[in-house]
């Protein structure tokens, strides 16, 4: 999704095997001396099971809206040379992001119709291996049955 102006209260939808809604709650600006950064940060609307997840997203090199960081929900790894992490990222990392509902579900369901075209030319080329397999497994019995008739001629 190309994002020019998002405004804090905004509803965004992703999906990651479901449709996921998500809430611009604030804009935050990263500036050193030569660089300036602008974050988002969305929460997730779809969190039931636990305090809503908030994350950080930012424009890429393409002008699309992509995953950058989580905010909340961080927790202690067992090891003391491990950095916290958190749990529930992989919901919202690789998310694309969509202004409607019905955008999300398009996407997936056109990334479900080249995932489903893959598998065909898959099976079709394990059918036409499988068909020469085949072929040349008839080909050793001929070979073999004729041997056999001329033993016994």
């Amino acid at each position: 999704m190309k994002i020019k102006d998002l405004k804090i209260g905004q509803i965004l939808y992703a999906y990651n095997d479901q449709v996921l809604e998500h809430k611009v709650i604030e804009k935050q600006i990263l500036e050193t001396e030569d660089h300036k950064e602008q974050f988002w940060i969305l929460e997730c609307q779809s969190c039931a099971d636990h305090s809503k997840c908030k994350f950080a997203t930012k424009l890429d090199d393409y002008g699309d809206l992509v995953y950058s960081h989580m905010v909340n929900q961080y927790e202690e790894e067992d090891s003391e040379s491990s950095r916290c992490k958190n749990s529930q990222y992989y919901w919202q990392n690789g998310s694309t992001f969509f202004l409607t509902r019905t955008e999300a579900r398009i996407f997936v369901w056109q990334k479900n119709i080249s995932y489903y075209n893959e598998n065909i030319k898959k099976a079709e080329g394990s059918i036409e291996y499988n068909k020469k397999r085949i072929e040349e497994a008839e080909e050793k019995i001929k070979s073999l049955n004729e041997q056999k008739e001329e033993l016994t001629d």
